[in-house]
């Protein structure tokens, strides 16, 4: 088969499939942290708490600047005294900035500023990574499995007699017949001698 020619880029060894899995497994743990945020976002859009957050005071993080201030429901339904808000922008104290909690128990939202897509970009990588894997390991086992298969069907078949015997090539069984008269024996029709004729003296 051409899959299971030298070059073939299936796996084979253990090790080869041990570093495969690995790398599947990164991959797939890649893809889940670095798209929590955007899932996250996505979900208080579409079934979170609308409302405003008037900030008070803000830090800077690594990737977002990290506002506080209280949250106020466009419908009234939730007050929280302190939130957390992520934000690109750094403005001053008194700003009323949109968002969403992502429910009513939150303590931290996502400004309007940033959407589940850009959140979504450095899971990409990963996500990759993963499919690429995935199809090779698909495809190796698949081949794999075609080679046993193959295997399996050259053996040679066994004997259609259960239990009989086995005989070396060139064996011929000689039972039932005759087998010839031994040269110390003198045959039948040879008669008698004349020295053994009785009546002479």
């Amino acid at each position: 088969m051409a899959d299971d020619d030298h070059g073939s880029w299936h796996l084979r060894g253990t090790g080869a499939w041990i570093f495969a899995a690995a790398l599947w497994l990164a991959g797939l743990g890649g893809t889940v942290l670095y798209s929590q945020d955007a899932a996250e976002i996505g979900w208080a859009r579409l079934r979170g708490v609308p409302g405003v957050v008037t900030i008070e005071n803000c830090a800077h993080s690594g990737s977002y600047a990290l506002c506080y201030g209280p949250f106020d429901a466009t419908d009234g339904s939730v007050r929280v005294k302190r939130v957390e808000l992520r934000t690109l922008r750094n403005d001053g104290p008194g700003r009323h900035e949109r968002t969403w909690l992502p429910s009513r128990t939150a303590r931290h939202a996502w400004a309007g500023d940033i959407g589940p897509w850009r959140e979504l970009l450095p899971a990409v990588p990963f996500a990759l990574l993963a499919s690429v894997q995935t199809v090779w390991l698909a495809t190796s086992w698949r081949a794999w499995r075609r080679s046993a298969v193959t295997l399996g069907s050259q053996d040679p078949p066994q004997d259609a007699v259960v239990g009989g015997d086995r005989q070396p090539p060139g064996w011929q069984d000689l039972r039932g017949t005759a087998a010839p008269p031994s040269p110390s024996t003198p045959p039948s029709w040879a008669g008698s001698q004349p020295w053994e004729t009785s009546g002479h003296g």
